[in-house]
Protein backbone atom coordinates (compact mmCIF):
# COMPACT_ATOMS: atom_id res chain seq x y z
CA UNK A 1 0.00 0.00 0.00
CA UNK A 2 1.63 3.24 -1.09
CA UNK A 3 0.88 6.57 0.55
CA UNK A 4 1.32 9.29 -2.02
CA UNK A 5 2.41 12.85 -1.41
CA UNK A 6 0.09 15.57 -2.65
CA UNK A 7 1.67 18.45 -4.56
CA UNK A 8 0.32 21.56 -6.22
CA UNK A 9 -1.60 20.50 -9.29
CA UNK A 10 -1.74 16.79 -8.55
CA UNK A 11 -0.36 13.78 -6.77
CA UNK A 12 3.33 13.01 -6.57
CA UNK A 13 3.96 9.49 -7.77
CA UNK A 14 6.60 8.38 -5.30
CA UNK A 15 5.20 6.43 -2.35
CA UNK A 16 6.21 8.01 0.95
CA UNK A 17 5.44 4.93 2.96
CA UNK A 18 4.46 1.32 2.39
CA UNK A 19 2.59 -1.14 4.56
CA UNK A 20 4.35 -4.41 5.30
CA UNK A 21 3.15 -7.02 7.77
CA UNK A 22 1.11 -4.55 9.76
CA UNK A 23 3.87 -1.95 9.91
CA UNK A 24 4.69 1.12 7.87
CA UNK A 25 8.04 1.45 6.20
CA UNK A 26 9.17 4.93 5.25
CA UNK A 27 11.03 4.91 1.95
CA UNK A 28 12.23 8.47 2.55
CA UNK A 29 13.84 7.63 5.87
CA UNK A 30 14.63 4.03 4.99
CA UNK A 31 13.47 2.42 8.22
CA UNK A 32 10.40 1.05 9.94
CA UNK A 33 8.35 3.93 11.31
CA UNK A 34 5.83 2.32 13.65
CA UNK A 35 2.88 0.00 13.85
CA UNK A 36 -0.06 0.99 11.72
CA UNK A 37 -2.09 1.85 14.82
CA UNK A 38 0.51 4.19 16.27
CA UNK A 39 0.24 7.43 14.31
CA UNK A 40 -2.84 9.69 14.25
CA UNK A 41 -5.17 10.72 11.45
CA UNK A 42 -3.41 10.89 8.14
CA UNK A 43 -4.50 8.59 5.34
CA UNK A 44 -2.34 10.40 2.81
CA UNK A 45 0.15 13.15 3.08
CA UNK A 46 2.35 15.60 1.26
CA UNK A 47 5.69 14.39 0.06
CA UNK A 48 7.18 17.59 1.51
CA UNK A 49 6.03 16.92 5.07
CA UNK A 50 8.07 13.92 6.14
CA UNK A 51 6.78 10.37 6.74
CA UNK A 52 3.07 10.36 7.64
CA UNK A 53 2.00 6.83 8.44
CA UNK A 54 -1.73 6.18 8.47
CA UNK A 55 -3.49 4.91 11.55
CA UNK A 56 -6.30 2.53 12.21
CA UNK A 57 -9.69 4.26 12.78
CA UNK A 58 -9.84 3.39 16.52
CA UNK A 59 -6.44 4.98 17.21
CA UNK A 60 -7.25 8.03 15.08
CA UNK A 61 -10.41 8.58 17.11
CA UNK A 62 -8.48 8.07 20.35
CA UNK A 63 -5.83 10.62 19.37
CA UNK A 64 -8.44 13.18 18.31
CA UNK A 65 -10.34 12.72 21.57
CA UNK A 66 -7.39 12.76 23.98
CA UNK A 67 -5.02 15.17 22.26
CA UNK A 68 -7.02 17.30 19.85
CA UNK A 69 -10.20 17.67 21.86
CA UNK A 70 -12.24 15.70 19.34
CA UNK A 71 -11.15 17.77 16.34
CA UNK A 72 -9.23 16.91 13.23
CA UNK A 73 -5.77 18.56 12.93
CA UNK A 74 -6.89 20.85 10.11
CA UNK A 75 -5.19 24.06 11.21
CA UNK A 76 -7.34 27.10 10.61
CA UNK A 77 -7.95 29.93 8.18
CA UNK A 78 -5.01 31.65 6.51
CA UNK A 79 -2.97 33.60 9.05
CA UNK A 80 -4.21 37.16 9.49
CA UNK A 81 -3.23 39.54 6.66
CA UNK A 82 -2.21 36.77 4.24
CA UNK A 83 -3.91 35.15 1.23
CA UNK A 84 -2.44 31.64 1.09
CA UNK A 85 -4.26 28.67 2.56
CA UNK A 86 -3.13 26.54 5.49
CA UNK A 87 -4.20 22.90 5.60
CA UNK A 88 -2.03 21.60 8.37
CA UNK A 89 -1.56 17.92 7.78
CA UNK A 90 0.40 16.52 10.73
CA UNK A 91 4.10 15.74 10.41
CA UNK A 92 5.60 12.85 12.34
CA UNK A 93 8.79 10.94 13.05
CA UNK A 94 9.98 8.21 15.40
CA UNK A 95 13.03 8.35 17.68
CA UNK A 96 15.56 5.50 17.86
CA UNK A 97 14.07 4.46 21.23
CA UNK A 98 10.59 4.20 19.68
CA UNK A 99 9.17 7.46 21.01
CA UNK A 100 6.70 8.99 18.56
CA UNK A 101 6.50 12.70 17.78
CA UNK A 102 3.70 14.35 15.81
CA UNK A 103 3.30 18.06 15.01
CA UNK A 104 0.44 20.05 13.50
CA UNK A 105 -1.07 23.56 13.48
CA UNK A 106 -4.16 24.40 15.50
CA UNK A 107 -6.30 27.50 15.86
CA UNK A 108 -5.74 28.52 19.49
CA UNK A 109 -7.62 31.08 21.53
CA UNK A 110 -5.50 34.01 22.72
CA UNK A 111 -6.86 33.30 26.21
CA UNK A 112 -5.91 29.61 26.02
CA UNK A 113 -7.34 26.41 24.58
CA UNK A 114 -8.83 25.64 21.19
CA UNK A 115 -10.87 28.25 19.35
CA UNK A 116 -14.54 27.44 19.04
CA UNK A 117 -14.49 28.27 15.32
CA UNK A 118 -12.02 28.78 12.47
CA UNK A 119 -11.46 32.49 12.90
CA UNK A 120 -8.60 34.94 13.37
CA UNK A 121 -10.63 37.06 15.78
CA UNK A 122 -9.27 36.44 19.25
CA UNK A 123 -7.37 33.42 17.92
CA UNK A 124 -4.04 32.60 16.31
CA UNK A 125 -2.40 29.60 14.67
CA UNK A 126 -0.01 27.63 16.86
CA UNK A 127 2.39 24.90 15.72
CA UNK A 128 1.98 22.17 18.35
CA UNK A 129 3.53 18.80 19.02
CA UNK A 130 2.74 15.76 21.12
CA UNK A 131 4.82 12.76 22.12
CA UNK A 132 3.97 9.13 22.80
CA UNK A 133 6.31 6.78 24.66
CA UNK A 134 4.08 3.70 24.44
CA UNK A 135 3.54 3.18 20.72
CA UNK A 136 0.62 5.58 20.43
CA UNK A 137 -1.53 4.22 23.25
CA UNK A 138 -1.27 7.53 25.12
CA UNK A 139 -0.07 11.01 24.16
CA UNK A 140 1.34 13.93 26.09
CA UNK A 141 -0.57 17.20 26.31
CA UNK A 142 0.04 19.24 23.12
CA UNK A 143 2.79 21.83 23.55
CA UNK A 144 3.78 24.80 21.36
CA UNK A 145 6.91 24.05 19.37
CA UNK A 146 7.94 27.69 19.79
CA UNK A 147 6.54 28.87 23.14
CA UNK A 148 8.35 32.23 23.09
CA UNK A 149 7.17 33.02 19.55
CA UNK A 150 3.67 31.85 20.36
CA UNK A 151 3.48 34.21 23.34
CA UNK A 152 4.88 37.20 21.43
CA UNK A 153 3.19 39.75 19.15
CA UNK A 154 4.02 40.72 15.58
CA UNK A 155 6.53 43.49 14.88
CA UNK A 156 5.09 46.34 12.80
CA UNK A 157 7.56 47.74 10.24
CA UNK A 158 7.06 50.58 7.75
CA UNK A 159 4.15 52.45 9.33
CA UNK A 160 2.54 54.95 8.95
CA UNK A 161 2.10 55.19 5.18
CA UNK A 162 0.11 57.65 3.06
CA UNK A 163 -2.68 56.22 0.91
CA UNK A 164 -3.27 57.45 -2.69
CA UNK A 165 -6.24 59.51 -1.45
CA UNK A 166 -4.10 61.26 1.17
CA UNK A 167 -5.35 59.29 4.17
CA UNK A 168 -3.00 57.39 6.44
CA UNK A 169 -2.65 53.67 7.14
CA UNK A 170 -1.32 53.13 10.63
CA UNK A 171 -0.04 49.91 12.19
CA UNK A 172 -2.77 47.41 13.10
CA UNK A 173 -3.55 46.43 16.66
CA UNK A 174 -1.08 44.07 18.30
CA UNK A 175 -1.62 40.45 17.28
CA UNK A 176 -0.10 37.19 18.51
CA UNK A 177 2.39 35.55 16.16
CA UNK A 178 0.95 32.75 14.01
CA UNK A 179 3.14 29.64 13.65
CA UNK A 180 2.20 26.95 11.13
CA UNK A 181 3.31 24.31 8.61
CA UNK A 182 5.48 22.32 11.06
CA UNK A 183 8.02 19.68 10.10
CA UNK A 184 9.72 17.03 12.26
CA UNK A 185 13.08 15.28 11.97
CA UNK A 186 14.95 13.07 14.48
CA UNK A 187 18.60 12.05 14.23
CA UNK A 188 20.00 8.56 14.68
CA UNK A 189 21.18 9.60 18.14
CA UNK A 190 17.74 10.90 19.13
CA UNK A 191 18.13 14.66 18.59
CA UNK A 192 14.63 16.04 17.93
CA UNK A 193 14.25 19.02 15.60
CA UNK A 194 11.04 20.76 14.55
CA UNK A 195 10.46 23.74 12.29
CA UNK A 196 7.65 26.01 11.10
CA UNK A 197 6.81 29.35 9.54
CA UNK A 198 6.13 32.27 11.88
CA UNK A 199 4.11 35.31 10.78
CA UNK A 200 6.05 37.61 13.10
CA UNK A 201 6.15 40.83 11.03
CA UNK A 202 3.40 43.03 9.58
CA UNK A 203 4.06 45.78 7.01
CA UNK A 204 2.16 47.91 4.47
CA UNK A 205 1.67 46.39 1.01
CA UNK A 206 0.38 48.45 -1.91
CA UNK A 207 -2.27 46.65 -3.90
CA UNK A 208 -2.90 46.85 -7.65
CA UNK A 209 -6.10 48.69 -8.50
CA UNK A 210 -6.06 47.65 -12.15
CA UNK A 211 -3.83 45.86 -14.59
CA UNK A 212 -3.73 43.06 -17.13
CA UNK A 213 -4.88 39.59 -16.04
CA UNK A 214 -2.34 36.95 -14.98
CA UNK A 215 0.23 35.86 -15.85
CA UNK A 216 1.29 39.31 -17.08
CA UNK A 217 -0.57 40.95 -14.22
CA UNK A 218 1.63 39.23 -11.67
CA UNK A 219 4.44 41.65 -12.47
CA UNK A 220 2.67 44.45 -14.36
CA UNK A 221 0.30 46.84 -12.59
CA UNK A 222 -1.01 49.84 -14.52
CA UNK A 223 -2.76 51.56 -11.57
CA UNK A 224 -1.64 51.22 -7.97
CA UNK A 225 -4.28 50.88 -5.26
CA UNK A 226 -4.45 51.33 -1.50
CA UNK A 227 -2.00 49.99 1.03
CA UNK A 228 -3.11 47.07 3.17
CA UNK A 229 -1.63 45.28 6.16
CA UNK A 230 0.53 42.37 5.03
CA UNK A 231 1.94 39.69 7.36
CA UNK A 232 5.46 38.56 6.50
CA UNK A 233 7.02 35.27 7.52
CA UNK A 234 10.20 33.98 9.06
CA UNK A 235 11.25 30.34 9.25
CA UNK A 236 12.12 28.96 12.67
CA UNK A 237 13.81 25.76 13.84
CA UNK A 238 13.68 24.32 17.36
CA UNK A 239 15.86 21.66 18.96
CA UNK A 240 13.56 20.01 21.50
CA UNK A 241 16.50 18.07 22.94
CA UNK A 242 18.31 21.25 24.05
CA UNK A 243 15.34 23.59 24.37
CA UNK A 244 16.88 25.99 21.84
CA UNK A 245 15.14 27.67 18.93
CA UNK A 246 16.21 30.25 16.37
CA UNK A 247 14.96 32.08 13.31
CA UNK A 248 16.95 30.69 10.38
CA UNK A 249 15.58 32.89 7.58
CA UNK A 250 17.64 36.04 7.01
CA UNK A 251 14.86 38.50 6.14
CA UNK A 252 11.04 38.45 6.52
CA UNK A 253 9.34 36.74 3.57
CA UNK A 254 6.67 38.62 1.63
CA UNK A 255 4.21 36.01 0.40
CA UNK A 256 2.50 38.47 -1.99
CA UNK A 257 5.66 39.17 -3.99
CA UNK A 258 5.18 37.84 -7.52
CA UNK A 259 2.96 35.08 -6.15
CA UNK A 260 -0.30 33.98 -7.73
CA UNK A 261 -1.05 30.70 -6.00
CA UNK A 262 -2.11 29.46 -2.60
CA UNK A 263 0.68 27.04 -1.80
CA UNK A 264 3.42 29.12 -0.18
CA UNK A 265 3.61 26.76 2.81
CA UNK A 266 3.67 23.44 0.98
CA UNK A 267 7.31 23.50 0.00
CA UNK A 268 9.00 23.14 3.37
CA UNK A 269 10.77 20.26 5.00
CA UNK A 270 13.33 19.31 7.62
CA UNK A 271 15.97 16.60 7.84
CA UNK A 272 18.81 15.83 10.26
CA UNK A 273 22.08 14.06 9.57
CA UNK A 274 24.22 11.67 11.61
CA UNK A 275 26.19 14.62 13.03
CA UNK A 276 22.99 16.12 14.48
CA UNK A 277 22.99 18.98 11.96
CA UNK A 278 19.51 19.95 10.75
CA UNK A 279 18.83 20.76 7.11
CA UNK A 280 15.78 23.01 6.66
CA UNK A 281 14.20 24.08 3.38
CA UNK A 282 11.42 26.59 2.84
CA UNK A 283 9.96 28.93 0.23
CA UNK A 284 11.53 32.40 0.23
CA UNK A 285 10.85 35.49 -1.90
CA UNK A 286 13.78 37.72 -0.97
CA UNK A 287 16.03 36.86 -3.90
CA UNK A 288 15.68 39.10 -6.93
CA UNK A 289 15.90 38.39 -10.63
CA UNK A 290 15.61 40.49 -13.77
CA UNK A 291 12.70 39.73 -16.09
CA UNK A 292 12.88 40.55 -19.82
CA UNK A 293 10.53 37.87 -21.16
CA UNK A 294 7.58 36.65 -19.10
CA UNK A 295 5.06 34.18 -20.57
CA UNK A 296 5.62 35.58 -24.06
CA UNK A 297 5.56 39.23 -22.97
CA UNK A 298 8.64 41.39 -23.37
CA UNK A 299 9.44 43.89 -20.61
CA UNK A 300 11.94 46.63 -20.13
CA UNK A 301 14.36 44.77 -17.82
CA UNK A 302 12.38 44.63 -14.57
CA UNK A 303 13.58 43.46 -11.16
CA UNK A 304 11.13 41.12 -9.45
CA UNK A 305 11.03 38.87 -6.40
CA UNK A 306 10.48 35.24 -7.31
CA UNK A 307 9.78 32.23 -5.11
CA UNK A 308 12.86 30.16 -4.40
CA UNK A 309 13.55 27.10 -2.30
CA UNK A 310 16.25 28.09 0.16
CA UNK A 311 18.13 26.07 2.77
CA UNK A 312 19.81 26.43 6.13
CA UNK A 313 22.05 23.98 7.96
CA UNK A 314 23.13 24.25 11.60
CA UNK A 315 22.92 22.64 15.02
CA UNK A 316 21.83 24.20 18.31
Amino acid sequence: MGIYGERAGGIARQPVAAKRSGRLFSRRRGRVVSSVAAIPDATRTRSSRGPFPCASPPRRAEFRTRVLGGRRPEGGPAPANTVFRVNSFPAADVAPNGDLYVAWSSQQSNSGGLCSSRTNTGCHLTALYSKSTDGGTSWATPTPIFPALDASTRTAIGYPVTQPDGSTLTAPAARRVDTFWPAVAISQSGRVYMSAYAADVVSPWQTCASGPPPPEGRINCTTLGNYINNARLDYAVADLSTGTSNIVSTHPINTRDHFGGGFIGDYTDLAVDSNNNFHAIWTDTNNQQTVVWWYGFQFVPTTVHQQDVVTATASF
